[in-house]
């Protein structure tokens, strides 16, 4: 009752709703409540607006608060391998910010971020897309340090994959928005599989996060809520649910890769609470651990025993542990460290490889005993 009342009071006080000021308070706890504020980013709105967004955001992020200012490179210090494509994509997006004035500046803040990225991991691989991903959360935030610290988490996580040297390593992740739609729609799935379309046709969707598909900011706020607070492969799931949003108009047109393509070029989000709603229940139905062991799934493997799962696993176990033993003081701004399952074997695997290697060995043993008995047996027969 008194937390209550303290809450009521701090409505009045701060004119924030009492759902705000939920956020708020999970956000700043110690460690954050990381469980009601997933539960709040599925809700209708997720988490509302800058500021409480900006907090548990950061919360799921594993990133401290206050930020620190870590001394962000002006743009010629910050000079990278990828810095003429950065500036190409820059120049070539924003055009929604109608006053030239403002989106030149907000071009020069997003591709500073973006450069400083590059030139902090060396060993990190551009995109196309990429840039959608920074200018969303910049739009969101507008505050460069925090789109900054978000994105050095975000590129170590849950976008690795799409920061290697090859594209390659995408397709599994590509390949599983069609699994899943197997699993939820199997006359869609036959239909778009009769016309040539698979998983890479959706990489403008993963790799953007819809950034690039979406044409209202409230929209894409929404996929970034539940994207940034979810598993890896949530964003998967979402690709599924819009296709089958879209179900009616792609049933409709004939059997053609062109003609699907046309329509899946152009789909509608009638809403976006709607499609992420039956995301959710597509994914506590039926997680990715049980995913992966159907018999539809390609890439059992490298799903399975992905970087990304094991960075995320990294920093889920940070997110929920208390500020003094979550990270050293510049850990949240590096990379993760390696956890006990950074093992590219599972442990199950790890043991079988053990008992295998002494099983073997035995073997060994028994054969080279049983030789020396039949080369005795011989010499007493000679």
């Amino acid at each position: 009752q008194d937390m209550l009342r303290n809450r009521k009071k701090g409505k009045r006080q701060s004119g924030l709703s009492e759902k705000e000021l939920t956020i708020l308070q999970a956000a700043s706890e110690d460690p954050p409540n990381c469980d009601l504020l997933h539960e709040i980013a599925f809700e209708n709105g997720g988490f509302m607006g800058k500021t409480c967004r900006k907090k548990a955001w950061s919360a799921f992020l594993a990133i401290k608060e206050p930020v620190r200012n870590i001394g962000i490179e002006t743009l010629e210090n910050a000079k990278n391998t990828y810095t003429y494509q950065i500036r190409l994509d820059i120049d070539r997006s924003l055009w929604h910010i109608e006053d030239e004035t403002t989106r030149d500046a907000t071009r020069a803040v997003v591709e500073r971020i973006i450069n400083n990225i590059f030139f902090k991991y060396p060993e990190l691989h551009y995109y196309q897309g990429f840039h959608d991903v920074a200018s969303a959360l910049y739009l969101e935030i507008n505050e460069e340090q925090t789109v900054y610290n978000l994105l050095c988490r975000l590129c170590q996580c849950h976008l690795r994959a799409f920061m290697q040297p090859s594209l390659e390593s995408c397709k599994p992740l590509l390949a599983l928005v069609m699994v899943l739609l197997q699993m939820k729609d199997k006359a869609l799935f036959a239909h778009l599989s009769k016309s040539g379309i698979s998983g890479e046709f959706f990489v403008s969707w993963v790799l953007t996060w819809f950034t690039h598909t979406f044409t209202t900011q409230c929209d894409i706020a929404r996929v970034l809520d539940v994207c940034v607070s979810s598993h890896p492969y949530f964003i998967a799931y979402l690709s599924a649910m819009l296709l089958m949003e879209n179900r009616e108009a792609l049933l409709g047109v004939e059997a053609d890769m062109a003609a699907v393509y046309s329509k899946l070029s152009k789909v509608t989000l009638a809403n976006i609470e709607v499609v992420i709603h039956n995301a959710d229940l597509f994914f506590k139905r039926y997680p990715p651990h049980y995913v992966l062991s159907h018999r539809f799934c390609t890439y059992k493997k490298e799903l399975k025993y992905s970087d990304e799962l094991k960075a995320y696993a990294s920093m889920v176990t940070q997110a929920r542990g208390k500020a003094e033993d979550r990270c050293d003081k510049e850990q949240e701004f590096h990379h993760f460290p390696e956890d006990a399952s950074s093992s590219s074997l599972a442990p199950w695997l790890q043991l079988l490889s053990v008992y295998g290697f002494v099983a073997i060995q035995v073997l060994v043993f028994a054969w080279v005993q049983s030789q020396d008995h039949l080369f005795v047996t011989w010499q007493s027969s000679n």
